[in-house]
């Protein structure tokens, strides 16, 4: 989720000038055609006044007060404002073409007419016969990818975690995550792979959530991955659970410098922002909790996937988690894990899901692979 100064200058002169000029747009073109095209969802949030276009690989947040929109986190401008008509929302066909750039794969090219899609082989120039409000892609988006991926093996030094039967929270989870880090190394040689602690010393969640935004701000596109071990009163109690952000928690992301004086756009800006982390910390949680059922879900319980505002997620801007591993506090699990063989599996669950959702991430935004 990465914005620079630069980026925000231009959204920023472009929403200065659209405020005091704005141009008709030759065609509105209702958002549902994409919706039902790509079967995706459409919700609104009237508090926010965002709406949102979610499909199996996209999210799409406008605002009903913006001429800005975002595709997967990446802000866009409107030429023309967001209308609604017949109770149905309505968006500039300049917005209607990047959206279907950005969803459709490098052999594919789509005509639209009057709001409908439909796909054609082999199109590369418009039609002229095909009538006003009629446009032809050939989709190629710029290429985003993962530059860097944090691991924070939680607590350390002074602060051991959670304890029971012997086993400190700190050890099992720093030994997890110095596997994770070594794993990741050997498949991604061209990522920064980065460690808040690689050894037994004690980081303030601050500078570990520090480390994330400066690996963000240097890097560019990060994911941050916490690992913690669980415990409970009741020594029943066992399981592994992926936690992410609270979809209603709004972060404060983007600053002054970056959006200007202009409180409307950065509140909007940083609605977009959150919303996007949100939904990518969500599907990151989903994948890596589905790859340690493959992994572990044998003999340990699927907890599911939850919200929360632990303050390493809550603090770092980008798609982040919190996996906890299992359950110091339950004997069986404990020795579990201990066991240098079940420690492997619950680094394969972890890696996989990390994997699966780079995977995705960037063959969403490039064709090129």
């Amino acid at each position: 989720m990465r914005f620079t100064l630069k980026k925000y200058r231009l959204i920023l002169l472009f929403v200065f000038f659209s405020q005091f000029n704005f141009m008709c747009a030759d065609e509105y073109i209702p958002l549902s055609g994409l919706r039902d095209y790509f079967n995706g969802v459409i919700t609104s949030d009237r508090l926010s006044g965002n709406i949102l276009l979610k499909t199996d690989k996209y999210s799409v947040v406008f605002n009903e007060m913006s001429t800005l929109y975002s595709v997967n986190g990446r802000i866009y401008p409107l030429k023309d404002p967001i209308i609604f008509k017949d109770f149905r929302m309505m968006i500039p066909s300049d917005a209607y073409n990047t959206i279907l750039k950005l969803f459709s794969d490098a052999e594919t090219s789509y005509v639209v007419q009057n709001g409908v899609i439909d796909k054609e082989d082999n199109i590369t120039e418009p039609d002229d016969d095909n009538g006003a409000g009629s446009y032809v892609y050939s989709a190629k988006p710029d290429k985003i990818r993962i530059n860097s991926i944090i691991i924070d093996p939680g607590h350390g030094g002074e602060d051991p975690g959670a304890y029971g039967f012997g086993v400190n929270e700190k050890d099992v989870v720093l030994k997890t995550g110095l596997m994770v880090n070594d794993r990741l190394k050997n498949i991604y040689k061209d990522k920064k792979i980065i460690m808040t602690r690689s050894k037994d010393i004690f980081i303030p969640l601050e500078k570990r959530a520090l480390i994330a935004n400066n690996a963000l701000k240097k890097y560019g596109e990060s994911l941050f991955i916490s690992i913690h071990a669980n415990a409970n009163r009741n020594q029943s109690a066992y399981g592994f659970e992926t936690w992410y952000i609270v979809d209603k928690l709004r972060r404060d992301i983007v600053d002054k410098a970056s959006a200007g004086n202009d409180r409307d756009v950065k509140n909007i800006l940083n609605s977009m922002v959150n919303d996007e982390i949100y939904y990518e910390s969500q599907e990151l949680a989903r994948i890596i909790q589905e790859n340690l059922e493959k992994t572990i879900g044998n003999v340990s319980l699927n907890r599911g996937i939850k919200e929360n505002v632990y303050f390493v997620v809550k603090e770092s801007f980008m798609p982040a988690v919190l996996i906890e591993i299992g359950f110091v506090s339950n004997k069986y699990e404990a020795n579990r894990l201990t066991n240098q063989s079940y420690l492997n599996k619950i680094v394969d669950g972890i890696v996989n899901g990390i994997k699966e959702f780079i995977n995705g991430y960037e063959k969403d935004f490039s064709f090129n692979n």
